[in-house]
């Protein structure tokens, strides 16, 4: 089995790890791919560097803002610049 960018979203690993060891085939394996600080683009929304600020950062918000008004990012939908940003952010924090 292999996840990529996963196990860093789960609220409840000890379920998730026990879940699969129950469904794993004896002498089967998992590997875990995990992003690390030499990733450059935020992987989530196409930002670069986002992930260096400091959560709850008012300049991140306004730093996703000027990148997202500049066309970058993912999953823009209806959604104002701002909003897009303050929303992702939060959705960051969380």
């Amino acid at each position: 089995m292999i996840d990529n960018q996963v196990m860093e979203h789960v609220r409840d690993l000890d379920g998730v790890l026990g879940e699969i060891q129950r469904v794993l085939k004896p002498g089967g394996m998992v590997l875990n791919l995990f992003p690390d600080r030499s990733v450059w683009r935020e992987g989530h929304c196409g930002i670069p560097f986002l992930h260096r600020f400091g959560k709850k950062s008012r300049l991140r918000v306004r730093y996703a803002a000027a990148c997202r008004g500049l066309g970058l990012g993912y999953h823009k939908g209806e959604k104002s610049v701002m909003g897009w940003s303050e929303d992702f952010c939060r959705w960051l924090d969380e």
